[in-house]
């Protein structure tokens, strides 16, 4: 029960509020970002997720992907994985977008996301190590989303023209840049240098720093609504550990959470 509470905490201490005049009544519009706890339910609660796939390769060439395991059904969560033939390791930021307003019928919505997100990347043990950075900039999405209602008549959902900006450092793999794919990368040489110069267990984390900028426009029958609320959230995003055998890889224990954007109005 205390991890929970510390986990809405979390969630819970990041939210925006505001309250905007639009005649009688007045309504409010909450963000929220944090660890998502019921990732099931997710689509029908959050706007934005940012999840971490784990890609494992063998050495005879095939792969084990946690999103698409029966792990990964959740998004998020543990998993465990015994092998002595990895090859590859290679962990994906994966952003994902769900219009899963909490609004009442009927309304109109166009919702716009610029996104700055930093992830550091240690070895824990004795004494820490870096492995490495990746930051991102300027990450946006629109879309728009209606139930009953039609937007208003030449209405169009803006996009945001900011300049998407990426960088990385140690392992973190930038692909073809802008878009990546960008991922944390270790093949088996790099796995053998890293447990040669480990005591005790090789416990790597994922520190996260994400900040949301988020534009809104929402029709309901009480009027039209515009603003934009900024949403930041710290946090250790994940662990992973390599489970060896002196400086031989055996297996990994993966567990990350997912972080979500909510919207509550009222």
């Amino acid at each position: 029960m205390t991890a929970i509470a510390v986990i809405l905490v979390s969630l819970f201490a990041a939210t925006a509020y505001y309250a905007i005049p639009d005649g009688t009544p007045t309504r409010t519009i909450a963000f929220a970002l944090g660890p998502n706890l019921d990732s099931m339910n997710s689509a029908n609660s959050s706007l934005y997720s940012l999840i971490a796939d784990l890609n494992v390769t063998f050495q005879n060439g095939t792969t084990w992907d946690f999103y698409n395991s029966p792990f990964g059904l959740n998004y998020v969560g543990a998993a465990e994985l015994n092998s002595t033939d990895i090859r590859e390791i290679q962990l994906f930021p994966f952003p994902g977008y769900s219009p899963g307003l909490d609004l009442q019928k009927p309304f109109w919505a166009a919702i716009e996301y610029a996104a700055d997100w930093g992830i550091r990347t240690s070895l824990t043990g004795e004494e820490t190590t870096n492995l490495g950075m990746l930051n991102v900039f300027n990450y946006t999405f629109s879309f728009g989303d209606a139930k009953d209602m039609h937007p208003p008549p030449g209405y169009r959902i803006p996009t945001l023209d900011y300049t998407l900006a990426v960088n990385g450092t140690g392992y973190w793999d930038l692909g073809s840049l802008p878009y990546g794919p960008w991922n944390w990368h270790v093949n088996s040489e790099q796995i053998h240098d890293i447990l040669v110069n480990t005591t005790g267990p090789a416990n790597v984390s994922f520190d996260l720093d994400l900040s949301m900028n988020v534009y809104y426009q929402i029709t309901t029958g009480d009027g039209t609504q515009a603003g934009n609320a900024i949403v930041a959230w710290s946090g250790r995003w994940g662990t992973l550990q390599l489970l060896n055998d002196g400086d031989k890889l055996i297996g990994l224990r993966y567990s990350f959470s997912e972080i979500s954007l909510r919207m509550m109005a009222t």
